[in-house]
């Protein structure tokens, strides 16, 4: 299920950033007592680069869902035309991006790549809708 997923996912953002951050401030107090070299922590950062294409896909799939239950089903008055505009942008640019990054890393990909194309068909289907949702939902309609 994507929300148990993305909830893992956001769990493991958490841990990352306090790691980042531990490994920073580590690096400072090395460099404090003057140590010729710092720790290097490079591996930790790119595990964090490796880790942010599954990251943006599942929260993406998630905010795309919650959003969309939300538009179709919420009253009318409560929908929010620039922020319905501006998300299914910024969702269709991410799940883009996610599916050039796994193609470019093989086949092994293919169940995730499934997954982003899945997502992907569903924001293009409903994008049809925004300008007139926008339009109708603007001052003075």
């Amino acid at each position: 299920n994507y929300e148990d997923i993305a909830s893992k996912v956001e769990n493991i953002n958490e841990k990352l950033t306090q790691c980042v951050d531990q490994a920073k401030l580590f690096n400072k107090r090395e460099e404090l007592f003057d140590r010729p070299t710092t720790t290097n922590y490079q591996p930790l950062f790119g595990l964090v680069k490796e880790f942010a294409p599954f990251s943006d896909l599942w929260l993406t799939t998630r905010d795309w869902f919650v959003n969309h239950e939300k538009w179709l089903h919420d009253p009318w008055e409560e929908l929010d035309g620039d922020f319905l505009e501006r998300e299914v942008e910024n969702e269709t640019r991410k799940v883009n991006r996610v599916l050039r990054i796994f193609r470019d890393r093989g086949p092994e990909m293919e169940p995730i790549l499934e997954i982003a194309a899945k997502v992907k068909k569903e924001i293009e289907e409903f994008r049809p809708y925004v300008p007139l949702a926008c339009a109708l939902r603007r001052e003075g309609m």
